[in-house]
């Protein structure tokens, strides 16, 4: 195995440093490791990234699945021989994570967004393909927030509160203005799910935020209601922190709400 990985490195390192290497001087080692990344992606032709994209956007695919995208097994041939993904079993996936997070922050906006799109249109699972088409979007879109924030009950369920608040970060984020019952909705409910998962410091954030906004609007869009939903959870946030650190925390938080 330690051969095998050593040849690996050793070939990895001739690609980056390329045919013009002067025996007399230092070799020119990539400063960082992006650069090492850099240059396996380099072998890639940028007519052929389309399929690598895909996969670096959901992690992994199946040759079943790049068929549904409307794509072909060859259409994957120069990734492969370029090392940049491995098809083991059926399964496509990238050589190493570091390949597909650079090539996925490669891509465009546009590509990014059409990657999720056509994702979307082939993932069954409803968490799945609600997240991918919240990335696929560039703007508020009432159906898709509502598809999020059905997908977010779905992750609650499934005791995920991590993905629900994803999720419901996504829902919040694509509500159309003018809706802000829904939007006052789904802030409760991402705060909720970010509390459940421990990222208490968004909780707080979106629960403080929520407590200001009923504050400011007053009695017409139901004020106590809003300000119930806000202030439980930043008690309960406070509760949570004072079980991890009970000696410091008080000060802190006193010092927070002023």
């Amino acid at each position: 195995w330690l051969d095998g990985e050593l040849s690996e490195r050793g070939r990895e390192l001739a690609r980056a440093l390329g045919r013009d290497v002067d025996p007399t001087r230092p070799l020119r080692v990539p400063e960082t490791l992006d650069g090492l990344v850099s240059a396996r992606l380099a072998g890639l032709p940028e007519t052929t990234r389309e399929v690598p994209a895909l996969v670096a956007a959901h992690g992994v695919a199946t040759a079943a699945f790049i068929r549904a995208a409307g794509f072909s097994e060859a259409d994957l041939e120069p990734a492969l021989v370029a090392n940049v993904v491995d098809n083991e079993d059926g399964r496509v996936r990238f050589a190493h994570p570091l390949l597909a997070s650079a090539l996925y922050q490669g891509l465009a906006d546009s590509e990014r967004r059409n990657a999720h799109r056509l994702l979307a249109r082939v993932v069954d699972d409803p968490i799945g393909r609600a997240r991918h088409l919240a990335l696929a979007s560039d703007g508020p879109d009432a159906e898709i927030a509502a598809s999020l924030e059905d997908a977010a009950a779905v992750a609650r369920a499934r005791g995920v509160p991590a993905v629900a608040g994803e999720l419901g970060e996504h829902a919040h984020r694509l509500t159309p203005p003018g809706t802000d019952e829904d939007r006052r909705r789904r802030a409760i409910l991402v705060a909720s799910a970010h509390l459940r998962a421990g990222d208490v410091h968004r909780a707080r954030v979106l629960a403080e935020d929520l407590v200001a906004e009923a504050l400011d609007i007053g009695e017409e869009v139901g004020l106590p209601r809003l300000v119930e939903g806000g202030e439980r959870l930043v008690e309960q946030e406070e509760a949570r922190a004072r079980k991890q650190c009970p000696a410091e925390c008080d000060a802190l938080l006193l010092t927070a709400r002023k």
